[in-house]
């Protein structure tokens, strides 16, 4: 007899694994995987795909807090995934200004560092030399 229900108490959680729509976003998900009977990470792992995937996104394991039977209130291996872009980000350019040469007649370096200095460069910074340069040309 108990042997029994202990048999059809295992059938009915068998294969126990959910995604907690609760703490799940666009940006993470978390899957609760039953410790005996749960798919294991392999499915946990294709399931988080398949859930990020709705978002153009890719699953990547963030941390996986065990389980266990007992004290600790929890039958379930908690699998926390994040959601991450499938294109990389662009990198922003770094600041370049871009100084077009002077005229032919080119400035003294007084005029030249009050030009370099009215375009914003530091005086004193290896920007402002070669400002500097550049006008003086």
């Amino acid at each position: 007899m108990k042997l029994s229900l202990i048999f059809s108490l295992i059938i009915a959680i068998a294969g126990c694994t959910s995604i907690d729509s609760k703490y799940s976003t666009s940006d993470s998900v978390l899957i609760s995987d039953h410790f005996l009977t749960g798919s294991g990470i392999g499915a946990v792992t294709t399931k988080a795909n398949q859930y990020c995937g709705a978002y153009g996104k890719r699953a990547v394991l963030e941390r996986k807090i065990d389980g266990c039977m007992g004290g600790c209130g929890s039958e379930y291996h908690r699998y926390y995934f994040d959601c991450i872009s499938n294109t990389p980000r662009q990198q922003t350019p770094a600041y370049s200004p871009q100084i077009n040469s002077p005229t032919p007649s080119s400035l003294t370096i007084e005029q030249a560092k009050t030009k370099c200095n009215d375009l914003g460069f530091k005086q004193g910074s290896e920007g402002f030399a070669k400002c500097v340069l550049q006008f003086s040309k």
